[in-house]
């Protein structure tokens, strides 16, 4: 596990950027707004929780407290007995009958924490990178569902409507590259806290720093330079437009896992560790088709490039070594009974900047669910719908097993 010092500034609540509707108490509403529209604070500031932290630490949160109340006090540390001590019994703390907290908004508030960035402004059609930490109204210690600050990886999304990752969409939306965001959902805004790993009917804070945004339609290089290698199976589609992937009658079975790069693109090259975006497409040699990104309409997919082992041979750990703007073709023998050979085309189409502050811990490797294995899964299918994992899921990669 890694340590809980990681990447990001974090900043007091002091300077707040207030966005629309900040001044006053108005009636709170349970709906979202839609998607492309810049959400803001509807309730008094000093009903909001404050964030603080130095560079490189967790964020810590503060709630509102009501009149009159004090924090409760925090979990004294457990120490290990001495040797030949018992090991004393937990001491019981019983649990507060009300909460010395204000009751959180009924509705979603979305604000600048210190400075606003100064990149461009996210819009609805955009795919970003961020930093992200959340928790349960009302507890300290963050969920780690989808935690940035104890994996490696920045969390990259595309801007949908659907489900728990539509309501982060509306967070982000009209906010500028660069800056931290504070946002408090309610739970009738599609269960995020759930989706985050928390308890129904709760209310979830989020903290989101916006890293970079790339547009949807964003492909790779059209001019990548062909190699002229392409032996095997049939890749249909121009160089920086969708693809597919076909197996001709009577092309042989491959009986090891091959990477052949069709064109080479003039980025920087993806290594072990990497997270990066890419399209791809993929056939088995019966035939059928096994999954497209291009058929999402979502925009590139975010992986984090796994290195193989003889445990399981990962499609996406062939992105090593090969340069951003790249087209390559990786095909994999069958597994015994369990799936039939494949092959899959992969475009290289940019690489995601690393979050500050490094980590002391190998990076997490996550690569989608419809993601291609030779030991452990079948070829991909169709991506599926975000929120069916514990963490709010975009196109981007989930754990493999």
């Amino acid at each position: 596990m890694r340590s809980k010092s990681k990447v990001m500034t974090a900043m007091a609540l002091g300077g707040l950027l207030a966005l629309a509707g900040c001044s006053g108490q108005t009636t709170p509403t349970a709906s979202a707004p839609t998607l492309g529209e810049k959400t803001g604070v509807s309730v008094n500031l000093e009903d909001l929780p404050t964030v603080t932290g130095e560079p490189g630490e967790t964020p810590q949160i503060a709630y509102p407290l009501l009149p009159g109340a004090t924090s409760p006090a925090p979990s004294p540390t457990e120490t290990a007995p001495a040797d030949g001590e018992e090991t004393p019994e937990p001491e019981t703390s019983p649990t507060p009958e009300v909460s010395p907290y204000v009751d959180p908004p009924s509705s979603l508030q979305v604000l600048v924490v210190g400075e606003e960035g100064t990149g461009e402004e996210v819009t609805a059609e955009d795919l970003v990178s961020t930093s992200f930490i959340s928790w349960t109204w009302g507890q300290t210690d963050p969920l780690y569902s989808l935690n940035t600050y104890f994996t490696a990886d920045p969390f990259v999304f595309s801007l949908q409507t659907d489900a728990a990752l539509g309501v982060l969409s509306r967070v982000v939306v009209g906010q500028k590259i660069g800056s931290r965001l504070m946002a408090v959902v309610p739970p009738a805004l599609g269960e995020l806290n759930t989706a985050l790993g928390g308890e129904a009917g709760t209310t979830t804070v989020l903290v989101i720093d916006l890293m970079e945004k790339w547009p949807q339609s964003l492909q790779a290089q059209a001019d990548a330079v062909p190699t002229g290698v392409n032996t095997g199976p049939q890749i249909n589609g121009q160089l920086g437009q969708e693809a597919s992937v076909s197996v001709p009658g009577g092309v042989t079975a491959p009986e090891e896992f091959t990477v052949q790069v069709i064109a080479e693109g003039s980025g920087p090259e993806a290594a072990v560790g990497d997270t990066v975006l890419i399209h791809y497409a993929g056939a088995d040699w019966t035939g059928a088709e096994a999954g497209s990104s291009w058929q999402t309409d979502k925009g590139p997919v975010a992986v984090t490039v796994p290195d193989n082992t003889q445990e399981q041979i990962t499609v996406f750990a062939a992105i090593a070594g090969v340069k951003v703007g790249s087209r390559i073709l990786v095909t994999m023998p069958s597994k015994e009974q369990a799936y039939p050979a494949g092959a899959v085309v992969i475009d290289v189409v940019a690489l995601v900047a690393a979050l500050p502050g490094g980590t002391d811990t190998p990076p997490l490797v996550v690569v989608p669910d419809d993601e291609p294995t030779v030991d452990d899964q079948a070829t991909p299918t169709d991506q599926p719908t975000p929120t069916d994992q514990a963490a709010p899921e975009d196109q981007s990669p989930s754990p493999s097993p």
